[in-house]
């Protein structure tokens, strides 16, 4: 199956999800964070606000903050195919931006560089067990990947996960994937937890 056949299905199954289904996967995907060395370990953590569709990341962001962990939120800067990073306290900072997605409302003082984000939760569709992804197909994460040098990871159910995509030169991986099940180590042999 091409990208966009790949990308199209698992926009559809999401968006066909029962709200309730979905509310129970994400609990278990939050708690397998929570406890996960990637979590514990980072103070400052890069996240997307979630459109309605994926899974939800304001509890990731509530809970940050309630950890007093910094929360950096990625801007599009389109005419360079590029995105920014931008530390928020609070909702009200949210915006919407680049395709009507939310970004945050950005004062200079409030960029957090690259090198400053210590865990990073990537975005996508469907997942191979070492970490490739399919996401929204604008590459701006591939590009954000390339010499980011902390931990990046993605949140998806096991249905998300495919045994192969089909990955390109450009594309990079994430580090693990946080399912409702387990935690997938892709740095390392596919299927390690941490």
């Amino acid at each position: 199956m091409r990208k966009k056949q790949l990308r199209k299905k698992y926009l559809s199954y999401l968006k066909k999800m029962r709200s309730e289904q979905k509310l129970q996967i994400e609990l278990k995907m939050y708690e397998h964070l929570w406890n996960s060395g990637y979590w514990q370990d980072a103070k400052t953590i890069g996240v997307t606000w979630s459109q309605p569709f994926e899974w939800n990341t304001l509890p990731i962001i509530k809970r940050a903050w309630s950890e007093k962990k910094k929360i950096a939120l990625p801007k599009v800067i389109e005419h360079k195919r590029e995105m920014e990073f931008y530390k928020i306290t609070d909702v009200s900072q949210m915006q919407k931006g680049y395709r009507t997605i939310m970004e945050p409302n950005t004062t200079e003082d409030s960029f957090v560089p690259k090198d400053k984000i210590q865990l990073l939760i990537v975005p996508g569709f469907v997942y191979t067990y070492d970490g490739y992804r399919i996401g929204f197909g604008g590459g701006y994460y591939d590009k954000f990947l390339v010499d980011f040098e902390h931990e990046s990871i993605a949140l998806c159910s096991e249905k998300q996960i495919v045994t192969y995509i089909g990955h390109e030169a450009h594309d990079q991986k994430v580090n693990a994937l946080i399912t409702e099940r387990r935690i997938i180590e892709t740095k390392r042999d596919a299927g390690l937890s941490r």
